[in-house]
């Protein structure tokens, strides 16, 4: 009975053990083999575990380096800001007040000029910096304040202000959280940072403005920081190999002798005095026939230096790590060298690069332009400089005009669409970064102007066909005035 039973034992242990084991290995991506490395990384964790203030300030730094010292870099933080700011991100107010939404957005873009506590940036300006901070710092802090005569005012606050450590037990990343994990504090250096003193800042008057990517955030790392060793490495290497074709410059020719003698008495064994020697002195020759004459020993050989850098293979590695700098900002070949695509390529990476830039938008949006319009405005009304309107809250944004290769056909497309009815001309105004109100309102000021210079009355109303389509249907509107 014992042997039976412990035969018995035996077999469930096998049949578990083959059971666990079926399971476990229904993922070969997840088995250990010794024909390949255990990729590094911490096990599975939040997000703010694996970003400790050491890490992050290391990655700050790296990527700030590269800002100014990576012309790779800087110039896809430029593409960035050109394409994805332009000459600003525009409010257009959305009541049903025509006559208020225009005093909101003058109103808004006069206080645009100065937005800056320091009054020396504007509205454009911070919207610039703060998309290049998303890129190199991974997150930037805009604290809502007033100045001295208690007009609104913006202050931008680097990453590096952020207080690290918190003394407080609810703090993490220099943030301090309520009951539900909702940001309840800011802890940020004081500007006059000699004494290590903190300043509490509520989370009602900071936008924390990053790009999230999983749910456990709390602080973010630049979007080129994948990159980093890639670019630092291009660098080093580009560095040495410059110094390397200096070296290989300086040297014109090489002597190759079998003897490996050189005989340092004269210019190459030239044999400049003559005398009892009989051999042709080489001086001799150059005065009849111009040029440099050598006489070499027997065994030795003159000859050019030519080098082999760089090499085919090494240049397409130094492309493959300067490619590795673009990846998650902007396409390679849309920031750095599109000749190497062409077609519906140029079209593909175009495309690819435009998502790019209008994701850009959506995220200052969303956790800039948005806000701000509501501390801008919301003040204003406050203040009965503006009437307190239904709707004031309601703002789109137009946006610079889209990077295109073929503009000639994409507008004909375009117009084609908007005469059918598949687009709306405030979408096709909106695509071309201008505001369909403001554009109506100038060419209703255009239209009355002709119609002054042609005698007829202001009290007489503006005809349809010369808001809208005013070329195709003026001919229209002409032939049906005529006699029969």
């Amino acid at each position: 009975k014992r042997r039976i039973s412990a035969m018995k034992h035996s077999k469930f242990r096998k049949f578990l053990s083959g059971v666990f084991y079926t399971i476990g290995d229904a993922f070969d991506s997840a088995k250990v083999s010794p024909r390949r490395g255990t990729p590094p990384g911490a096990y599975p964790t939040d997000a703010k575990n694996e970003l400790p203030t050491y890490t992050r300030n290391e990655l700050v730094r790296r990527a700030r380096y590269l800002e100014k010292n990576s012309g790779h870099i800087r110039g896809t933080l430029r593409d960035m800001k050109v394409y994805g700011i332009g000459d600003g991100i525009r409010p257009n107010a959305k009541t049903t007040n025509s006559e208020w939404n225009r005093n909101a957005e003058e109103y808004f873009r006069a206080w645009s000029r100065r937005c800056d506590i320091t009054n020396r940036f504007s509205f454009r300006e911070v919207q610039a910096l703060v998309s290049r901070a998303i890129d190199v710092n991974g997150e930037v802090f805009v604290i809502k304040t007033y100045d001295a005569h208690g007009t609104p005012k913006l202050q931008v606050v680097e990453t590096h202000r952020l207080v690290g450590d918190c003394p407080d037990e609810n703090a993490q990343g220099g943030i301090m959280f309520g009951k539900f994990g909702e940001p309840k504090f800011y802890c940020f250096k004081a500007v006059d940072d000699e004494f290590g003193k903190v300043q509490k800042v509520p989370a009602s008057a900071v936008l924390h403005i990053f790009e999230p990517e999983r749910g456990s955030y709390i602080r973010a790392f630049p979007s080129i920081q994948h990159s980093i060793l890639d670019v630092l490495d291009r660098n080093e290497i580009l560095a040495l190999e410059k110094q390397k074709v200096k070296l290989i410059s300086d040297i014109a020719r090489v002597i190759t002798s079998q003897s490996g003698n050189i005989d340092d008495d004269s210019d190459f064994g030239v044999n400049t005095e003559g005398g009892d020697n009989p051999e042709t002195n080489p001086r001799d020759v150059e005065r009849k026939f111009g040029g440099k004459s050598f006489r070499l020993q027997p065994g030795e050989k003159l000859e050019a230096f030519e080098s082999n850098i760089p090499s085919p293979t090494f240049s397409g590695f130094l492309a493959e790590l300067q490619r590795s700098g673009s990846l998650g900002v902007l396409p390679y070949e849309f920031a750095v060298d599109p000749s190497a695509v062409g077609g519906a390529g140029v079209r593909l990476v175009l495309s690819k690069a435009q998502r790019y830039i209008d994701d850009r938008g959506r995220t200052l949006d969303e956790r800039l332009n948005w806000p701000v319009w509501m501390f801008v405005i919301g003040h204003a009304i406050t203040k009965n400089l503006l009437d307190n309107q239904i709707g004031w809250h309601k703002v789109a944004w137009t946006h610079p005009k889209r990077a295109t290769v073929d503009a000639g056909r994409e507008e004909q497309q375009q117009r084609l669409n908007v005469e059918a009815g598949l687009k709306t001309l405030e979408n096709a105004y909106s695509e071309m970064g201008l505001d369909f109100e403001d554009e109506m309102q100038t060419r209703a000021v255009n239209a009355r102007h002709i119609m002054r210079l042609a005698g007829i009355s202001d009290s007489e109303p503006i005809p349809l066909w010369m808001l809208y389509k005013p070329q195709g249907s003026q001919v229209i509107q002409i032939e049906s005035n005529q006699p029969e």
